[in-house]
């Protein structure tokens, strides 16, 4: 980068406000700063302006700000702060659209590439979306329960990533996210002595340098801590022993996860700052440029790429500051304290425990089976349904691969999975005397294969594994298929063997998992998906004819406040209740007194035993047409822990879909999506 195609002048620097659907142009004062950092934070802008230059005008939060740098308009954002200071100074804090992803929720995706994740966060959000150049890797599934939606973004970028290779920036470009892989964020631009005041160069081995990991994790058998350590000993007699220690729960994939961290922490952390380097308009956070510097202990001359980086006018000067990252140099940002990553993808200390947490929701999520692995075993009337196994394999706390080669050996007919116990009662268990569903003939009778997985897990997961404690493969089949029935012996040889044949790895007991304390316990860790906006309201897989009332609901989805209130009695800010009525009694099916309170209205389904609650509720499996109470942490909840309702319009196995007033991020009429024993359901009236 040279100062010839390079303007350093601020005399172009323009900085406009919208304020009351009027634009100004204002005169900021020397030291309006632009920052932008490549992971997990808002662009941000500040300057100052003098009261008496501003024309009186009383700019407020909220207030859209544009500024334009060397003919160059970079940012958009909105005023968030106002600072005042004796001498009629005010300063500006403003921030892009990403200051919204801040947001806390609690949402999910299955099957979703990162960039269709982006957009659904961003409709969801009213957020405006520019180029977003996808993968084509689809997330199995991804959930996050009240996390930051900016969360769930860095870890759908991190899990493509460590499944493609491919990494991806988030970033707003002057009003529209934009998501770019980093291979397209080459800017021309070079770094050199000549074009910069100053640097900053430091290597330590006081910040991420570990010469011994340990794994501390509890015995499945004996309970106790168990400290498993991997070590350099070259290195601890060069630099003395600097020892990480993290309690994982995954003791059997500890031999993999600490070589790994080892790998990457047994080397000096070396970080690179520039400082007044000549502006140039190109350069954002995650933009990849090209550093040629003698560094004294080394000559650095490479692509690198920028962390985060500061434009900043002043005296006359439009110049940056930049953190780089690249070959030996990582980012250190946010290293206390925030789950961050190193330049080539791997966790530093900090994430490694929420890393092992979203690898439990992951393709291999701790005993080292696969979906594809499962989906080896899981053929015939099962085929395809490897994700299903894995997913209610994390949830209750059972290896899947046991579950499934029970499955192998209970319903194999022909070679394949396909016996009448499977295929009629979808029952993959032989399970017998299931206390929530009826027995048709000897065996229980479920209405969906994954209601049929899930009975299977609950019994190997709540029952035998928490309950009973039972934690050896002898101890579960023994009592399951009993030798006055079966040759219970070679049960367990082949379950062992088959073990061996699907996965390589010889079996042990330490595998089978550490089960889960109820049903609830096990659904409030399955997916919650996010809402649909495109969703068609289909009802192809449903039972039975449509509920009036439900078929009332579907007409209306779409409308606001305003359109329902010219319909019927819509109480402004409260009219999911409303709403529920409305659609009741417009469809002649109205069990319970017309009212506008939640809690009414569950009382009312209660005083005639048509109600189900709390636990009772989620272990319930809805119909269509049923009423869905939910509590969504307000104050006025109460004791029921209600204060949103809607209706059922359709259940497909474990997923429930609603209609519901006063909803979504247009506060109108809309369908969403949850599934059964989501803990936000408190509540269901029985029609």
């Amino acid at each position: 980068m040279t100062a010839d195609n390079k303007d350093i002048h601020s005399y172009n620097c323009d900085v406009h406000i919208t304020h009351n659907q009027t634009t100004y142009v204002v005169n900021a004062l020397s030291g309006l700063e632009i920052a932008w950092e490549r992971k997990g934070v808002a662009g941000k802008c500040t300057f100052s302006i003098a009261q008496e230059d501003d024309g009186k005008i009383e700019f407020e939060e909220g207030d859209a700000v544009r500024v334009r740098i060397s003919k160059t308009w970079m940012f958009f954002g909105f005023i968030f702060t106002k600072n005042r200071s004796a001498d009629g100074i005010v300063k500006y804090t403003c921030y892009d659209q990403l200051r919204y992803l801040k947001t806390k929720d609690s949402v999910g995706f299955i099957g979703k590439s990162v960039g269709e994740i982006v957009k659904m966060i961003a409709n969801d959000r009213r957020l405006n979306v520019g180029v977003i150049r996808d993968s084509n890797y689809k997330i199995p599934s991804l959930t996050k329960e009240n996390g930051s939606l900016f969360d769930v973004i860095m870890q759908a970028i991190e899990m493509t990533t460590q499944e493609t290779g491919e990494i991806f920036i988030l970033y707003d470009r002057f009003g529209k996210l934009t998501l770019c892989p980093l291979k397209d964020m080459f800017r021309n631009v070079v770094i050199n002595s000549s074009s910069i005041t100053d640097f900053d160069y430091e290597s330590t081995i006081d910040k991420q340098t570990y010469n011994s990991v340990v794994l501390e994790y509890k015995s499945s058998t004996t309970g106790m801590t168990v400290r498993d350590a991997e070590k350099d000993e070259a290195s601890i007699a060069k630099w003395g022993l600097l020892e990480l220690v993290e309690k994982t729960n995954n003791g059997w994939a500890s031999i993999d996860q600490k070589k790994k961290l080892l790998h990457h922490y047994n080397s000096k952390t070396k970080t690179l700052k520039i400082k007044g380097a000549m502006g140039a308009v190109e350069v954002v956070a995650g933009a990849v440029i090209v550093v040629s510097l003698d560094l004294g202990d080394m000559v650095v001359d490479m692509n690198m790429v920028v962390d985060a980086v500061t434009h900043r006018v002043e005296d006359g000067l439009y110049s940056m500051d930049l953190e780089l990252i690249g070959g030996e140099f990582v980012s250190t940002r946010g290293v206390q304290g925030e789950s961050k990553q190193g330049n080539d993808g791997t966790e530093t200390p900090d994430s490694f425990a929420a890393k092992e947490k979203r690898e439990t929701a992951a393709k291999d999520w701790g005993h080292g089976i696969t979906e594809e692995m499962l989906n080896k075993v899981l053929n015939g009337y099962l085929s395809g349904h490897g994700s299903y196994y894995l997913k209610c394999g994390n949830a209750f706390g059972v290896n899947p691969m046991l579950a499934a080669l029970i499955t192998k050996k209970e319903c194999t007919e022909g070679g394949t999975i396909n016996s009448y116990s499977a295929r009629v009662r979808n029952n993959f268990g032989g399970i017998t005397g299931d206390p929530d569903y009826p027995n048709m003939g000897k065996y229980a009778k479920y209405p969906s294969k994954e209601i049929g997985i899930e009975r299977l897990f609950r019994l190997l997961g709540v029952v035998y594994i928490y309950q009973k404690g039972r934690k050896s493969i002898s101890s579960i089949v023994y009592p399951w298929a009993p030798p006055s029935e079966n040759n219970t012996a070679q049960y367990v040889r082949d379950l062992k063997a088959w073990y061996k044949q699907y996965t390589g790895v010889e079996w042990r007991d330490s595998l089978i998992g550490t089960g889960v304390s109820s049903v609830a316990e096990a659904k409030s860790k399955m997916y919650t998906v996010i809402s649909n906006p495109n969703y068609n309201g289909s009802t192809s897989g449903s039972s039975g004819a449509t509920p009036p009332h439900v078929e009332e609901a579907r007409k209306h989805v779409g409308k606001s406040y305003s359109q329902m209130s010219k319909l019927g009695r819509m109480t402004s800010g409260l009219w999911c209740a409303d709403f529920t009525a409305f659609c009741m009694k417009k469809a002649g099916n109205m069990p319970v007194p017309d009212t506008s309170s939640t809690r009414s209205m569950f009382s009312s389904f209660q005083s005639k035993g048509k109600a189900k609650h709390l636990d009772a509720a989620r272990n319930y499996t809805p119909k269509s047409g049923d009423i869905i109470f939910f509590y969504n942490g307000s104050g006025r909840a109460g004791s029921l822990r209600i204060d949103h309702v809607g209706i059922v319009e359709r259940v497909d196995g474990s997923k429930i879909t609603t209609i519901e007033g006063n909803s979504g991020s247009k506060l109108n009429v809309a369908r969403h999506t949850y599934y059964v024993g989501q803990s936000k359901i408190t509540g269901y009236g029985i029609m």
